[in-house]
């Protein structure tokens, strides 16, 4: 609970990401439920060490990426849907930060993983 207490969220609204928002914290962190449209986003992020990225629906977790360093990675969002963030690096009490944003409302196949959430 108390590694809880590194993370915050960032964003316009706490309920709708539809601009660019961001995460900081230190520690497994999992954040606070909101909708997500369909479409396509991107994360950049910077990691101090292998950190594992993952969306939860209300049923389902999946992972969208696990990595270290600074780099961007995108997503797709099939359906809309209320989305949580879960970040958990691979040693807990290492730093960590986010940004993520919506790239386009019509991703193109080519670029994207895709989470869609399950019934």
């Amino acid at each position: 609970m108390m590694r809880r207490l590194f993370a915050w969220l960032f964003a316009r609204s706490p309920h709708i990401i539809d601009q660019p928002g961001k995460l900081i914290g230190r520690g497994t962190y999992t954040s606070a439920s909101f909708e997500l449209r369909a479409g396509l986003y991107r994360i950049d992020y910077q990691f101090d060490s292998h950190t594992r990225v993952a969306l939860l629906d209300s049923v389902s977790e999946e992972t969208l990426f696990i990595k270290s360093g600074e780099g961007e990675a995108l997503f797709e969002v099939v359906q809309a849907d209320r989305y949580r963030l879960r970040v958990k690096p691979s040693e807990e009490n290492v730093a960590w930060r986010l940004a993520y944003r919506p790239v386009s409302a019509n991703p193109q196949p080519a670029q994207r993983e895709s989470v869609t959430p399950k019934d």
